[in-house]
């Protein structure tokens, strides 16, 4: 893995905004419940191979902003996790 995503698994660390982090990745077994509540997604990631670059985090509440490096030019946005 390389980029933003390749620094982050390597620390460990998700930044959630510029005051939170959270180093809090949910276990193989949530991944596979997840897995099953959304059929499609074994279509997405068929193998165990393929299976073992997700990484499943989980939100409770707070806002955020997103960034996608990958494409030119960038795109962002915001986000909300259980904010009223």
């Amino acid at each position: 893995m390389n980029g933003f995503y390749g620094h982050i698994s390597k620390i460990d660390v998700l930044s959630v905004t510029s005051h939170c982090r959270v180093p809090l990745k949910v276990d193989k077994i949530r991944g596979k419940r997840l897995l099953d509540k959304k059929p499609y997604m074994y279509d997405i990631y068929p193998t165990e191979e393929k299976r073992r670059f997700l990484t499943v985090l989980q939100l409770y509440d707070g806002i955020g902003e997103w960034h996608d490096f990958s494409i030119l030019p960038a795109k962002s946005g915001t986000f909300k996790v259980g904010c009223n």
